[in-house]
């Protein structure tokens, strides 16, 4: 009967009981070679790992070998470097889990270990304290972590017997922009099924791993297994019935296959090892194929490892600073892979713009275009993409630098400190905002207002007003009026209007000062006393906003907002601005904050910090707004 390994609950052996401080220990269940997401591996690199458990938790203990450190800085990109990722659910068939997600601090840049903990339990467990234990030891080829992820976190009362789920991810970083990624067998699941056993019977160990994600795209299936299985073979039939096999061959850490599927083969494909077992390894599914679209084609570029990955599916012009009478064409790198991910080909409708907003079908002169492609996928989901482009004079020869932020140096005339990455890229949103708003095109965030309770201000009196950016999933219908009633006492205490804009994906800046400009024309707005806020997405998006406007703004606070733009900080030299972050947040961290602040600090600004004791990520919002001190300090502020 065909089944997924990782459908079969895996048993794992009872360790003696040890409180405090984290114990050594041997033995347990034995993941001899980790399986890697890529047919080429990064020299020197690989992973295995053992499991078992106590009365205390989870034991879980990681051998990496990995020859070149590159660790994240940012907690929420912790896992694209080098890093350990744990997850334990009460239940293997949902996706309610706690993350441990541990850096091993063998970077120079990064030095210290640190854990990182993100919580997807059900919400009646997240007033448990998640006090997960775990210690690093470095050693001459890379280093080990062992952790213990405590049973109360996911209220579970070990026993023999009980079934949790788990996963183990070691990550790679080759120090450049590629990430591999080990794991435990892909699973059906969300996370494989572990039972707890006094006494386990032997189990079956062996993984199968899809060169990329999906396993749509690549024609290479990795297959790893116990060191006993080298000289035997693995067998694979896929969809159609086509029939492949390889051989295990000896490695550093167990033993491995690549297994090369024919042109054509079709997903699932089922695995038959050596100790009689089969796995399946499946398709993505539509949803998963539509997400990866999306985000390689979302306006923020990804992280470096995830760029790479996602390079076949990102649209982008053949050049950004060109020459000659015709623009550039603009494509996919691999527009059969996309035809395959998408189930047939995505229909690109392209408008260029010149430099006055105006329509145009060829460049009629050097300087700055825009073109805006609309894209629609062959399941009806409709995306937008807009590149910068600048057109070099007759007769001049090409830049050795061509990317979009040559094109945005040229075409806006940018330099010296005002011709950063993030400045020209923020220019060009402006100039985006106002292309699209002269053909009806722009994004518009629709927004309720909250006006004092107390008596209409008298003939001629203006109101201060209050921006208030939320975060990820603050959007929907109706979230601006449950915003104005959770904190309805404390708003209370401002003696001014307070704005709530709504959006589903990332801050636009024009957008948001269409808001403003919107407001100030229906309300008695006093524009010397104009307040900015926002908390996470909307933090990072508030940071945005300043930095676009300056001069608009009497003062800000940005909770749990990360580190902004650093190279532009000296632009908020004369804008008074408090930054608020949970002591405890593994999301956006202090330490992340501090980069902002350091550097308005430099800059000769006026900036002020609270970190919140006790707090992680959405305590330090609810903290922050419920208190009657976070009105009055921007209130003390006149522009």
């Amino acid at each position: 009967m065909l089944a997924s390994l990782p459908a079969l609950a895996v048993e794992i052996p009872r360790l003696p009981d040890a409180s405090g401080s984290l114990p050594g220990w041997s033995g347990g269940f034995e993941i001899e070679r980790m399986a890697a997401d890529a047919p080429h591996l990064p020299e020197g690199s690989a992973a295995s790992a053992r499991l078992g458990w106590d009365g205390v938790g989870l034991r879980v203990s990681v051998l990496v070998r990995d020859a070149t450190p590159s660790e994240s800085f940012y907690p929420a990109g912790a896992y694209q470097r080098d890093s350990v990722e744990l997850f334990l659910a009460p239940d293997p068939t949902a996706g309610a889990c706690l993350q441990a997600v541990i850096s091993p601090g063998l970077d120079p840049d990064h030095p210290k270990p640190r854990l990182y903990l993100f919580d997807n339990r059900p919400e009646a467990l997240k007033a448990v304290e998640a006090a997960c234990e775990y210690r690093v030891e470095r050693n001459p080829q890379g280093y080990r972590v062992e952790a213990r992820v405590p049973w109360a976190a996911i209220g579970v009362i070990p026993s023999d017997g009980v079934e949790v789920g788990t996963r183990i991810f070691v990550n790679d970083h080759d120090g450049l922009s590629v990430r591999t990624r080990f794991s435990w067998a892909p699973s059906v699941r969300p996370f494989h099924a572990v039972r707890l056993a006094e006494r386990p019977s032997a189990a079956v160990r062996s993984a199968a791993w899809m060169a990329y994600d999906l396993g749509v795209l690549e024609s290479r299936l990795n297959v790893v297994g116990p060191a006993d299985w080298i000289a035997k073979s693995a067998a694979v039939r896929d969809a159609g019935g086509g029939r492949v096999s390889g051989e295990f061959i000896a490695s550093a850490a167990g033993s491995g296959t690549s297994v090369v599927v024919p042109e054509g083969a079709r997903a699932p494909f089922e695995i038959g090892l050596p100790d009689g077992s089969r796995l399946e390894v499946a398709k993505g599914s539509e949803a998963q194929r539509k997400a990866l679209f999306q985000e390689a084609n979302s306006p923020r570029q990804p992280d470096a490892a995830r760029a790479t990955e996602l390079a076949f599916a990102r649209l982008a012009p053949a050049r950004f600073v060109f020459g000659g009478g015709r623009f550039p064409r603009v494509a996919f790198p691999d527009p059969e892979k996309v035809r395959r991910l998408l189930g047939g080909d995505p229909e690109l409708a392209m408008t260029w713009f010149d430099r006055e907003g105006r329509m145009v079908d060829i460049p009629a002169g050097s300087g700055l275009y825009g073109c805006l492609v609309e894209i629609a996928t062959p399941t009806g989901e409709k995306l937008r993409r807009t590149f910068t482009l600048f057109r070099l004079p007759d007769g001049a020869s090409t830049i050795e630098r061509d990317d979009e932020h040559a094109a945005q140096v040229l075409g806006f005339e940018l330099s010296g400190a005002d011709a950063t990455r993030t400045h020209a890229a923020r220019v060009a949103s402006g100039w985006w905002h106002r292309t699209l708003t002269t053909c009806g095109r722009q994004i518009r965030y629709p927004f309720g207002i909250r006006l004092p309770k107390t008596p209409a201000p008298t003939e001629g009196a203006r109101l201060p007003l209050l921006v208030f950016l939320h975060g990820t999933g603050g959007g929907g219908a109706g979230a601006d009026a449950e915003f104005f009633a959770k904190f309805d006492g404390a708003l209370d205490t401002f003696g001014g209007a307070v704005v709530y804009p709504r959006s589903d994906s990332f801050w636009q800046p024009g957008a948001v000062q269409d808001v403003i400009d919107a407001v100030c024309r229906e309300h008695p707005i006093d524009p010397d006393r104009i307040y900015l806020s926002g908390f996470s997405m909307g933090g990072i998006g508030a940071w945005e906003v300043l930095l676009d406007r300056p001069e608009r703004f009497a003062a800000a606070a940005i909770i749990g907002g990360r580190s902004g733009s650093p190279a532009d900080a000296w632009r908020l030299k004369r804008v008074p601005v408090r930054v608020l972050n949970g002591a405890d947040d593994p999301t956006t961290t202090v330490e992340e904050a501090m980069l902002m602040v350091d550097a308005i600090r430099r800059a000769g600004g006026r900036v002020e910090t609270e970190w919140i004791a006790g707090a992680d990520h959405g305590p330090s919002m609810a903290r922050s707004l419920a208190d009657p001190g976070f009105y009055r300090w921007l209130e003390r502020w006149t522009r």
